[in-house]
Formats: C-alpha cells, structure tokens, sequence
C-alpha cells in the first residue's frame, strides 16, 4: 500500500506541475478541480490495491494467469465508486463531456473503427512475441471486459473531461479536438504501467510498458474525442488486452 501511495504521488505531482507550468492562471482558477483530479487518480488505484490486501472485500475471487493479475472485485468496486462521482459532479461537468454517451459525432465512427481495428492487429503482433500460456476462456472475458470498462471511465472519462475543462482543447489532430488532458492523461496511463516506487524509495521504471501503454492512452483519448463517446475507446481497450492475451493462448 505504501509503495502506490508514494508512486501515485510522484505521477499525481508530475502531472499537477506540468499543468500549473503550462497555465498556472487556470489552474490556480479552477483548484477545486486539480482536487478532484487528484482523488480520482488516487481513488481508482488505492481500491485495487485495498481490496487485493483485504479478502473479506473480494467478490469474486482474485486470480492470475501468468503475470497478468484477474481483478473483477477491484474492477468492479472502482467502475462504480467512479460512477458515484460522475452522479455528483453532473452539474458541473455534464455527462456528454466525459463521454458517457452513445451518440457519436458525425462521420466520426469510421475513423474510430479503423483506430480499433489497428491497435487489435498490433495488440496481437505484440503479444505474438510475448511467452505462451495456458488457454483460459475466464481469462479472456475479464482481459475483454474489466480493464477496458473500468480504465476508460477513469482516465477518458472523469481525468480526461476534467483536465479539458482546466485547460480546453486547443489542437486539431485528424477531426479530433485534443489539448494538453489528452497527453497528460496518456502519460499518466503509460507511468502506471511502467513506473512504480517500494518502500525505502526503491524506484523502478519499465520503458517498454510505459512507451507501449502512453501510446495507447494517446489513441484512446483520440477516438473519444473523435467520437465524443467512450464507446468505441471501451471496445478498443478490450480488444488490445483480449487479443494481446488471445495470442499468447493459441
């Protein structure tokens, strides 16, 4: 538990610095809102963590194929703690802007699918070189499922809609409005991934998983704001962690 706290710490201070570098007027303007950003960050990965080290919590029990940790309990407390606070927080940030909508923009659904349909074919080149695994239907629909809903709520949903509301969209890239809380949140996504602290500040940092997992960050917060839903980041994000695992079954 410590060791998230401090790493959480280090990626929640990195990412507040940068923004209050960028534009310290409107962040200084709109600090009840860093706060809710930070409680969020820290909300979401303190439950998986809580939960994993108090089994009384578990609904489902916790289990692991390979180095891949099956987590529906923390999932699934987070998915809706998360929900709770986009109940809360509707007046100031409406639900269409987190992307909690199935309307999509116009002629935006074909550059979305096309956006999945890469990041599936790359998902499943990348884990072609990975090692092989026991086939595990179970594992395939958490890896299809869980992530993908859980993570997309949290990082293109509520951290993505806040961020844009701090510091709003200023760039223009394939249709999709995009600023600073699109590659903020990527790097966030991608350091979690990679990056981590033990007690006695041992640091550790993986540049493949965090290069990998910014990357893919970055694609998801261009199809929702493509898109203007979470729609499609959700079946993307499912489908890059079902066939990245698919291929190491087959």
């Amino acid at each position: 538990m410590l060791g998230s706290i401090l790493s959480l710490t280090l990626i929640g201070a990195a990412a507040l610095t940068t923004l209050v570098a960028i534009d310290w007027r409107k962040s200084l303007q709109n600090i009840s809102l860093l706060g809710l950003f930070l409680i969020i960050l820290f909300l979401d990965n303190l439950i998986l963590v809580g939960v994993n080290q108090y089994p009384s919590l578990l609904l489902v029990p916790n289990g692991r194929w390979g180095t891949v940790l099956i987590l529906w309990s923390g999932k699934l407390y987070s998915f809706f703690a998360c929900l709770t606070i986009v109940v809360l927080i509707r007046q100031a940030i409406p639900c269409r802007q987190l992307g909690l909508t199935l309307r999509q923009n116009e002629r935006s659904v074909l550059p979305g699918l096309l956006v999945l349909l890469a990041v599936s074919l790359a998902a499943a080149w990348i884990g072609s070189g990975w090692d092989k695994g026991r086939f595990s239907l179970p594992v395939l629909i958490y890896m299809a499922i869980m992530p993908g809903l859980n993570e997309e709520l949290v990082y293109r949903g509520l951290l993505l809609g806040i961020l844009n509301r701090i510091k709003p969209p200023g760039w223009n890239l394939f249709g999709a409005e995009i600023g600073w809380g699109t590659v903020i949140t990527a790097l966030i996504f991608g350091l979690l991934h990679g990056f981590w602290v033990e007690p006695g500040f041992a640091f550790h940092f993986l540049w493949y998983p965090v290069v990998f997992s910014s990357v893919t960050g970055f694609l998801l917060a261009w199809q929702k704001e493509r898109t203007g839903s979470l729609l499609i980041p959700v079946l993307s994000h499912g489908a890059i962690d079902f066939f990245i695992s698919w291929v190491r079954m087959v």
